[in-house]
């Protein structure tokens, strides 16, 4: 982002982007060696980054606080693991109507508040199911939609016009400008409400 809007030189940027890249094949193979002596993870990175030279490191922050680094790196793992939840979600409805359609003719007694009601077929029970993790989908899909944000306020930026774009491919999204940015950090309730109201409605 910092490259894109020009912000810093765009050598600056490749460098920067390598040494992320590097400390993340070292981590995948377990190679990463944590620095006990680095004030926080995020001197650890800056040191990563450019080795002993940290002045390349440092323009990580660049715009914007350490808070804001954590906030936007919530909001990316989480939108991550929100997808790969709605791809399970999704794998599991089409396996319920498949076996709806097959039990479609299949007799049983329909329920409310445990008493037995009217007949229904066991196929039109398992769509019930269906439809249930299809909210758990929608709820998943708000709760990505709400997190879609640039954590950044205005009093971290020091006047850059920084983008209002998410590092990914989505559609731009607005940007926290004064002071909201911390009661929304991160997105985490949202996505945890998304995630367990469905799991309660079982």
């Amino acid at each position: 982002m910092l490259g894109a809007c020009g912000i810093i030189a765009a050598e600056e940027a490749e460098r920067i982007c390598a040494g992320l890249e590097g400390i993340l094949q070292d981590l995948k193979a377990g190679t990463l060696q944590i620095d006990p002596e680095a004030e926080d993870i995020h001197t650890f990175i800056e040191g990563g980054v450019d080795g002993a030279d940290r002045r390349c490191g440092k323009r990580l922050h660049t715009a914007r606080s350490r808070n804001d680094q954590v906030a936007l790196d919530i909001r990316l793992t989480l939108k991550k693991e929100a997808a790969g939840l709605s791809d399970r979600l999704q794998s599991l409805i089409r396996v319920l109507c498949d076996k709806a359609e097959a039990y479609a003719a299949a007799v049983m007694p329909g329920y409310t508040h445990l008493q037995r009601a009217q007949p229904i077929t066991f196929g039109h029970h398992l769509m019930a199911y269906a439809e249930m993790f299809l909210r758990d989908v929608g709820r998943l899909k708000d709760a990505v939609r709400r997190m879609d944000q640039l954590p950044a306020r205005l009093l971290c930026a020091g006047g850059y016009d920084i983008s209002h774009r998410l590092p990914n491919d989505g559609p731009p999204a607005c940007i926290f400008r004064r002071y909201a940015k911390q009661p929304g950090r991160g997105g985490g309730p949202r996505f945890l409400c998304g995630a367990g109201v469905g799991g309660r409605a079982r």
